[in-house]
């Protein structure tokens, strides 16, 4: 069974830090509530639309928890050091809207924020920031190599919406 993982992420490794097993309690269980939330019909992995699913960060129906959560599931994304305690509070959050909002009983959102609230007070000065690993069937940051793709940050893209609206 695939397992989900968090990481410690540096300018040129990722650390595992945590590990919960079953990798459907991170990213489907996201996938599937913001689908459901934005079209009322269950996230499709092989879907046609996937493209558009994968933009819908930017919808104003989500909050900004919502988007930050749902952004923490892509690959090479990075929430910045300087935000651990917000995405902490993000994810319980997150945690409760899923269990009661979805056909899901359970996500590891709850403990994924425990671990990152542990992260933005007790963490290496050249940490940058936390990554999630969704699968470990498929985990980007598992043998991660800066030279494969550069961590793009969380927070850091949602505030560019903001940006370029003024």
């Amino acid at each position: 069974m695939s397992s989900t993982s968090v990481y410690a992420i540096y300018k040129t490794k990722a650390s595992h830090i945590d590990e919960y097993h079953n990798g459907h309690g991170s990213g489907p269980a996201i996938w599937d509530y913001i689908s459901m939330k934005l079209t009322g019909q269950e996230f499709q992995m092989f879907g046609d639309d996937l493209d558009s699913f994968w933009k819908s960060w930017k919808d104003k129906r989500l909050s900004r928890n919502e988007k930050a959560v749902l952004l923490s599931t892509y690959d090479n994304a990075v929430i910045e050091i300087k935000y651990m305690e917000e995405f902490s509070k993000a994810c319980i959050e997150v945690h409760n809207l899923i269990n009661n909002g979805s056909k899901w009983t359970w996500n590891h959102f709850s403990d994924i924020g425990k671990t990152a609230n542990k992260l933005a007070f007790k963490h290496d000065h050249r940490c940058i920031g936390f990554g999630i690993g969704c699968t470990s069937i498929c985990d980007p940051w598992e043998f991660w190599d800066p030279k494969q793709g550069k961590p793009w940050g969380v927070y850091e893209t949602i505030e560019s919406i903001k940006e370029l609206k003024r």
